[in-house]
């Protein structure tokens, strides 16, 4: 009963976030608010690490499960995948390369001013 209870507090709280994603109509998605609401509940104490402990812990020992379903639609398209590779290859590394630039002339100008 308690996991239930604890998994209730967390659905509640995504909810709350999609309801918020939808009334306000912003880009961000609305399990993104609710780790934000969650995120900001624990921080002021509204809710208690205790609280939601047992089911957090439990959903992260079993999180490897989560990644199956992906990792056989990656086996079962892999041809079609293997077609679009490269330009895969090159969208990560434009990114990435984007970002660690981004990242040193926002560090440079914080620590200039």
């Amino acid at each position: 009963m308690k996991l239930i209870k604890q998994a209730a507090i967390i659905l509640g709280i995504y909810i709350a976030g999609e309801t918020i994603r939808m009334l306000t109509h912003i880009p961000i998605p609305g399990n993104v608010l609710g780790m934000v609401i969650l995120f900001t509940l624990l921080s002021t104490g509204v809710i208690k690490r205790e609280t939601i402990k047992e089911i957090t812990s439990l959903v992260l020992s079993n999180m490897t499960l989560l990644f199956v379903p992906v990792s056989v639609a990656i086996i079962a398209y892999f041809g079609l995948i293997l077609n679009v590779a490269w330009q895969y290859c090159v969208v990560v590394f434009v990114s990435s390369l984007a970002i660690i630039a981004v990242t040193g002339y926002s560090a440079q100008l914080v620590i200039f001013f």
